[in-house]
């Protein structure tokens, strides 16, 4: 059964008299997980696509550029919901329709047997291999074995959420107060051995994809994923026994309080970032340390400096334990921005602030020079 057969009489009974796009549109929503938040939003897939370019997959299929761009989010649950609610005259309809094409379609299983259709449609249009193609208890028996030798370490990398681009499931569910693990493991190179440098933790749905998928681009998204996580995770081993002064919790309060009033009174030029950072190689970076600075800096520091001498914080010590992040991220080989990023992190797990505010203190000892050195010129 091919992808435009299915549109037209899905069309024909679910479109509530919309047009193609129009309905198109609706049909992404309803087998993707895309959040109803992220509808008609860049992140929706099918609202990047002008109408004429969805008249022209309803009629023709699908572009493998577009199926690759839906297939490791597909989720038909809200599709079979509705063609379960169909009235029954309508569903007696739909069943003939489909007929023509599948004669095992009956109404007793037609919801979930046209939601087959359609991820099938949408892997072959992504270019996956056929499922018959793979040996899927071999997968499973051999997932089941990774996760006994390297499970516990590959959910502390991916702080228990599935590592595919765009996805980040839980690998977890609660019920009745305990936590059931529910995940599998993912070769990313499945011509290479299976070490822990070559593995994700990764949901159900995004494995069983995966084992599918030969597409050397995702491969190497992949592998540049697990290549971040992997820092991240030797970073919190590397910085773990360096303690956040606990004063700095009641500062960092003081700073989100702040009111514009009492910034626009102590603006800053922040001569010393460019020193640091270089806004060709890290614009972002730069500027959002540059914005913070120019906002902040005088008056963190005399938030700092007025706790030092009320005994809240001590300022000294502060400045040692940002250097000390610094020093021991640097010799992990981080760029500049997952230093900050990271320190950020330390700061917002030891004092539980919000991640700008926790930005504005690192910002802060960038141009204090406790964190990152001059740039060689």
């Amino acid at each position: 059964m091919q992808f435009n057969e299915i549109f037209t009489v899905l069309r024909k009974y679910l479109s509530d008299g919309y047009d193609v796009p129009s309905f198109f549109r609706e049909f992404v929503q309803m087998i993707t997980d895309v959040p109803e938040s992220d509808w008609d939003t860049p992140k929706d897939p099918s609202g990047k696509c002008k109408d004429n370019t969805l008249k022209s997959y309803a009629s023709r299929g699908l572009s493998k550029k577009f199926a690759r761009s839906i297939v490791y989010k597909l989720d038909t649950c809200n599709l079979e919901d509705r063609l379960h609610n169909l009235p029954r005259q309508a569903a007696d309809g739909l069943v003939e329709d489909m007929n023509k094409f599948d004669s095992s379609i009956n109404i007793n299983n037609y919801p979930e047997k046209i939601a087959d259709h359609i991820c099938d449609n949408i892997k072959d249009s992504a270019g996956l291999v056929p499922q018959e193609k793979v040996d899927k208890d071999a997968a499973m028996k051999q997932s089941s074995r990774l996760k006994n030798n390297y499970g516990d370490a590959l959910l502390r990398e991916s702080q228990s959420y599935c590592s595919f681009p765009g996805c980040a499931k839980p690998l977890y569910k609660e019920s009745y107060g305990k936590t059931q693990w529910v995940y599998e493991v993912v070769m990313i190179d499945k011509d290479k051995n299976n070490d822990i440098s070559n593995l994700l933790a990764a949901c159900p749905d995004c494995h069983a994809t995966y084992l599918l998928d030969n597409d050397s681009k995702l491969l190497k998204r992949l592998l540049s994923i697990k290549n971040v996580i992997s820092k991240a995770t030797l970073a919190d081993l590397a910085v773990g026994d360096i303690k956040i002064e606990q004063g700095l919790t009641t500062a960092l309060e003081k700073i989100k309080n702040l009111n514009v009033q009492e910034l626009a009174k102590a603006t800053f030029d922040p001569k010393k970032i460019e020193d640091k950072i270089d806004p060709k190689k890290e614009p972002a970076l730069y500027m959002l340390n540059r914005t913070h600075v120019s906002s902040y800096y005088l008056t963190v520091r005399e938030i700092l400096r007025n706790y030092d001498k009320k005994g809240v914080l001590d300022y000294e010590e502060l400045q040692e334990q940002m250097k000390g992040l610094y020093r021991k991220l640097k010799k992990k080989n981080m760029s500049q921005m997952e230093i900050f990023e990271h320190i950020t992190s330390k700061i917002k797990t030891s004092t539980r602030h919000e991640s700008i505010i926790c930005q504005i203190i690192v910002a802060y000892f960038v141009q204090n020079c406790e964190v990152f050195d001059a740039i060689s010129k």
